[in-house]
C-alpha cells in the first residue's frame, strides 16, 4: 500500500523546512544591520556633539585669552604710571637729581585706573597703584608690590622673583638716554 500525499502538501512541508532554516539567518542578518545603523547613528550623534562641544571649548578659550590680552595691557600701563608718579617723588638720603622724572598725562593715568577696574578680577593691583599715586611717602620699593600684585593677577606663580628692594626701581642708567 502507498500513501499518496499531494503535491500541495509536499510544498508546504518543503516551504516550511526551508522557511524555518533560512527565517533564523534573516534574523541574524536584519538584527546585525539594525545594529549596524543604530551604531552609525549614535557615532554620528556623538561626533556631532564633540564638534560642537570642541568649536564651544574653543570659542571659550579665545574669548579667555582676549579677556587675559586686555587685563595685562590694563597691568602693563600701570607699570607705566607707576614708573612715572615714582620718578618724580624726592627720597629722603637719595640724591634726586639722579633720578631722570618720566612724564604722563593725566588722561593715560584716568585711562589705566579705568581700564584696572574694567578687566581686573581682583583689587591688589588697583589697591598697590594707588598708595603709589596718592601716598607720597615711603621709598620707590613699592614697586616690588605691584609687580607681585600684577603676577598674581596675571596667573603667573605667587613665587617672588623680583625681591630686591634696594634695587627695585631704576632712577638712572648709566648710559646714554634715548630720547
Amino acid at each position: 500500500m502507498t500513501i499518496l500525499i499531494p503535491s500541495n502538501v509536499w510544498t508546504y512541508l518543503i516551504s516550511g523546512i526551508i522557511g524555518s532554516a533560512i527565517f533564523p539567518v534573516l534574523c541574524y542578518i536584519f538584527k546585525n544591520w539594525i545594529m549596524e545603523k543604530i551604531k552609525q547613528s549614535v557615532s554620528y550623534d556623538y561626533n556631532k556633539k564633540i564638534e560642537e562641544l570642541k568649536a564651544l571649548l574653543q570659542e571659550n578659550l579665545s574669548k579667555r585669552q582676549e579677556v587675559w590680552l586686555i587685563k595685562k595691557d590694563a597691568c602693563m600701563k600701570a607699570f607705566k604710571l607707576a614708573n612715572a608718579v615714582l620718578s618724580n617723588y624726592n627720597y629722603i638720603g637719595f640724591d634726586n637729581n639722579n633720578i631722570v622724572p618720566q612724564l604722563i598725562s593725566i588722561e593715560e593715568a584716568r585711562e589705566c585706573i579705568d581700564n584696572l577696574a574694567c578687566s581686573c578680577d581682583g583689587k591688589e593691583v588697583i589697591a598697590v597703584l594707588r598708595r603709589i599715586l596718592f601716598e607720597k611717602k615711603g621709598s620707590a620699593d613699592i614697586i616690588v608690590d605691584l609687580r607681585n600684585a600684577v603676577r598674581k593677577e596675571l596667573g603667573f606663580t605667587l613665587e617672588q622673583v623680583d625681591d630686591d628692594r634696594e634695587k627695585a626701581f631704576i632712577a638712572k642708567l648709566n648710559c646714554l638716554i634715548k630720547k
